[in-house]
Protein backbone atom coordinates (compact mmCIF):
# COMPACT_ATOMS: atom_id res chain seq x y z
CA UNK A 1 0.00 0.00 0.00
CA UNK A 2 1.00 3.35 -0.87
CA UNK A 3 2.31 5.92 1.92
CA UNK A 4 -0.64 8.14 0.92
CA UNK A 5 -3.79 8.83 2.96
CA UNK A 6 -6.19 6.35 1.36
CA UNK A 7 -8.60 9.57 1.17
CA UNK A 8 -5.78 11.01 -1.31
CA UNK A 9 -6.35 10.43 -4.88
CA UNK A 10 -3.86 8.01 -6.22
CA UNK A 11 -1.71 9.39 -8.89
CA UNK A 12 -0.32 7.60 -12.14
CA UNK A 13 2.59 7.77 -10.69
CA UNK A 14 2.40 6.76 -7.34
CA UNK A 15 0.62 3.42 -8.35
CA UNK A 16 3.45 2.44 -10.74
CA UNK A 17 5.45 3.60 -7.50
CA UNK A 18 3.69 0.70 -5.95
CA UNK A 19 3.87 -1.68 -8.65
CA UNK A 20 7.56 -1.42 -8.79
CA UNK A 21 7.74 -2.07 -5.20
CA UNK A 22 5.08 -5.28 -5.19
CA UNK A 23 7.55 -6.59 -8.47
CA UNK A 24 10.59 -5.48 -5.85
CA UNK A 25 9.09 -7.67 -3.20
CA UNK A 26 7.97 -10.55 -5.89
CA UNK A 27 11.07 -10.70 -6.49
CA UNK A 28 12.64 -11.55 -2.51
CA UNK A 29 9.46 -13.99 -2.27
CA UNK A 30 10.78 -16.47 -5.21
CA UNK A 31 13.82 -16.35 -4.29
CA UNK A 32 14.71 -19.29 -2.66
CA UNK A 33 12.19 -22.08 -3.28
CA UNK A 34 11.02 -24.06 -0.32
CA UNK A 35 9.57 -21.78 1.64
CA UNK A 36 6.09 -21.09 2.72
CA UNK A 37 4.09 -20.30 -0.48
CA UNK A 38 7.09 -21.24 -2.55
CA UNK A 39 7.21 -25.06 -2.68
CA UNK A 40 4.74 -26.43 -4.90
CA UNK A 41 3.93 -26.07 -8.83
CA UNK A 42 1.17 -25.08 -8.31
CA UNK A 43 2.98 -21.71 -6.41
CA UNK A 44 5.01 -21.01 -9.78
CA UNK A 45 1.63 -21.56 -11.34
CA UNK A 46 -0.03 -18.73 -9.63
CA UNK A 47 2.63 -16.33 -9.84
CA UNK A 48 2.83 -17.03 -13.41
CA UNK A 49 -0.90 -16.36 -14.08
CA UNK A 50 -1.04 -13.06 -12.63
CA UNK A 51 2.32 -11.79 -13.61
CA UNK A 52 0.66 -13.05 -17.60
CA UNK A 53 -2.28 -10.68 -16.33
CA UNK A 54 -0.09 -8.33 -15.66
CA UNK A 55 1.41 -8.08 -18.51
CA UNK A 56 -1.74 -7.24 -20.78
CA UNK A 57 -2.30 -4.64 -18.11
CA UNK A 58 1.08 -3.08 -18.79
CA UNK A 59 0.49 -3.45 -22.69
CA UNK A 60 -2.94 -1.17 -22.32
CA UNK A 61 -0.56 1.25 -19.67
CA UNK A 62 1.76 1.51 -22.08
CA UNK A 63 -0.37 1.98 -24.84
CA UNK A 64 -1.87 4.84 -22.40
CA UNK A 65 1.32 6.72 -21.97
CA UNK A 66 2.08 6.73 -25.81
CA UNK A 67 -1.10 8.59 -26.35
CA UNK A 68 -0.49 11.17 -23.28
CA UNK A 69 2.50 11.83 -25.08
CA UNK A 70 0.54 12.21 -28.23
CA UNK A 71 -2.21 14.21 -27.04
CA UNK A 72 0.40 17.19 -25.00
CA UNK A 73 2.42 17.27 -28.68
CA UNK A 74 2.33 21.20 -29.18
CA UNK A 75 2.11 21.71 -25.71
CA UNK A 76 5.72 20.25 -24.68
CA UNK A 77 9.29 22.19 -25.25
CA UNK A 78 12.39 20.57 -25.07
CA UNK A 79 14.06 21.04 -21.66
CA UNK A 80 17.86 22.05 -22.99
CA UNK A 81 16.30 23.69 -26.18
CA UNK A 82 18.84 21.39 -28.23
CA UNK A 83 16.99 19.10 -29.73
CA UNK A 84 13.69 19.13 -31.40
CA UNK A 85 10.32 18.41 -29.64
CA UNK A 86 8.25 16.47 -31.97
CA UNK A 87 11.36 14.14 -32.83
CA UNK A 88 11.37 13.94 -28.85
CA UNK A 89 7.64 13.10 -28.80
CA UNK A 90 8.26 10.69 -32.05
CA UNK A 91 11.16 8.76 -30.32
CA UNK A 92 9.32 8.33 -26.99
CA UNK A 93 6.76 6.78 -29.04
CA UNK A 94 8.52 4.59 -30.95
CA UNK A 95 10.52 3.68 -27.48
CA UNK A 96 7.10 2.71 -26.29
CA UNK A 97 5.90 1.00 -29.18
CA UNK A 98 8.48 -1.69 -28.86
CA UNK A 99 8.11 -1.49 -24.99
CA UNK A 100 4.74 -2.74 -25.83
CA UNK A 101 5.63 -5.82 -28.44
CA UNK A 102 8.28 -6.56 -26.07
CA UNK A 103 5.47 -7.17 -23.03
CA UNK A 104 3.26 -8.55 -25.42
CA UNK A 105 5.88 -11.19 -26.21
CA UNK A 106 6.08 -11.37 -22.85
CA UNK A 107 2.83 -12.05 -22.12
CA UNK A 108 2.45 -15.21 -24.56
CA UNK A 109 5.48 -16.63 -23.33
CA UNK A 110 3.90 -16.64 -19.67
CA UNK A 111 0.63 -18.43 -21.12
CA UNK A 112 3.02 -20.96 -22.82
CA UNK A 113 4.57 -21.16 -19.18
CA UNK A 114 1.58 -21.62 -17.59
CA UNK A 115 0.78 -25.02 -20.05
CA UNK A 116 3.75 -26.43 -19.35
CA UNK A 117 3.55 -25.91 -15.69
CA UNK A 118 0.49 -27.33 -15.42
CA UNK A 119 1.23 -30.87 -16.51
CA UNK A 120 3.48 -30.71 -13.16
CA UNK A 121 2.96 -31.97 -9.63
CA UNK A 122 5.28 -32.12 -6.95
CA UNK A 123 6.37 -35.89 -6.83
CA UNK A 124 6.38 -36.25 -3.01
CA UNK A 125 3.14 -33.44 -2.31
CA UNK A 126 -0.12 -34.51 -1.34
CA UNK A 127 -2.94 -32.19 -1.12
CA UNK A 128 -4.68 -29.77 -3.59
CA UNK A 129 -1.72 -28.29 -4.68
CA UNK A 130 -0.01 -31.41 -5.44
CA UNK A 131 -1.10 -31.54 -9.12
CA UNK A 132 -2.18 -29.04 -11.51
CA UNK A 133 -5.42 -29.28 -13.26
CA UNK A 134 -5.03 -29.43 -17.15
CA UNK A 135 -5.54 -26.33 -19.28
Amino acid sequence: MSSMDQTTPRTAATIASDALRAIDDLNRATLNSGVEGWQEPGDAYRVITSLAIGGNSLIQTLEHVSRLLYDLRGQLASVDGTLQTENQVIGARGALRRARLDAESMEANLREALIFISGLRASSAVGPDATLPPQ
